[in-house]
């Protein structure tokens, strides 16, 4: 009879031999040795700049990963939202969270050894040239696609280029399928930290299954004199020990006279968030 160690064959012998053990201790410390060999690194993470989130995140935004950016479905907005996001008979639009997702990716596009370009895919997420920083734009790259497919086919590509730092892309309408995809992409550049995917996606496919290690939920913030803000809500993530769902609020608003968009210090977790977000199903 033969038994199997990871990939080491023993040939069964009668217990208590000191051969026996011999075998057994070299083949164990074979198998140790594989594993610590393949052991994966510690995740490379870009900082967001937002105190509170980058400690629940544990550093930041994992590289190598797709993050999820749920925006408002448009009819919410408005108030004449109908049952299954109908609006006058016609699927309701939805907008992604660009002034969030500008932010990341300027992080990303500025983040030291990993700077490179910042790939757009999808025209909803293209954001106006005017309000991105200059040193953005110019590391800007901009894809119109037609077609879901040939969405997924650009993410896919961009993620697998060794030149691109961060994907911005419109994600709606994605399958388990196609988010898994987008995940392999994103992990096939480990050796330099793996490129930061961003994706937008409706609020109304928060429950359909994603292979995404985080996933937000973005809706605007009250207006006080501050300047236009968004309440961001973490509703997962993956490899962070979860946390009261009161602590994964925060608020975010835009400093129109810097570009900056900074996290309100009252809104870090246990402060509670502005606004209330639109249930529409768990993520």
């Amino acid at each position: 009879m033969l038994s199997i160690v990871g990939n080491v064959v023993l040939a069964a012998a009668p217990a208590g031999t000191a051969s026996d053990r011999l075998a057994l201790r070299a083949a164990i410390e074979a198998v140790e040795c594989r594993a610590a060999h393949h052991a994966p690194a510690r995740t490379a993470r870009i900082p967001t700049n937002w105190t509170a989130i980058d400690d629940a995140l544990g550093g930041g935004l994992a590289l190598g990963s797709v993050h999820e950016w749920f925006g408002l479905h448009a009819a919410v907005l408005d108030g004449s939202e109908k049952e299954g996001g109908q609006v006058g008979g016609q699927e309701g639009g939805w907008l992604p969270p660009l002034t969030v997702l500008l932010h990341l990716a300027h992080r990303a596009a500025a983040a030291g050894e990993r700077a490179g370009l910042v790939v757009w895919i999808g025209e909803r997420c293209h954001p106006s040239p005017p309000s991105m920083p200059r040193d953005l734009l110019e590391r800007s790259v901009f894809v119109s696609c037609g077609t879901r497919d040939e969405r997924v086919w650009a993410i896919d590509l961009s993620l697998r280029c060794a030149g691109v730092c961060a994907v911005v892309a419109d994600g709606s309408g994605l399958s388990m399928a196609d988010s898994r995809r987008c995940q392999l992409a994103a992990a096939a550049g480990e050796a330099g930290g793996g490129a930061l995917a961003l994706l937008a996606r409706p609020s109304r496919e928060r429950a359909q299954l994603s292979a995404a290690r985080t996933r937000w939920l973005v809706w605007p913030a009250p207006f006080d004199g501050r300047g236009p803000g968004w309440s961001v809500q973490l509703l997962r993530c993956k490899g962070v020990r979860p946390t009261p769902e009161d602590a994964r609020h925060w608020v975010v608003r835009h400093d129109h006279a810097t570009g900056d968009v900074h996290l309100v210090p009252e809104s870090a977790a246990g402060g509670g968030a502005e606004g209330e977000p639109p249930r529409r199903g768990a993520a």
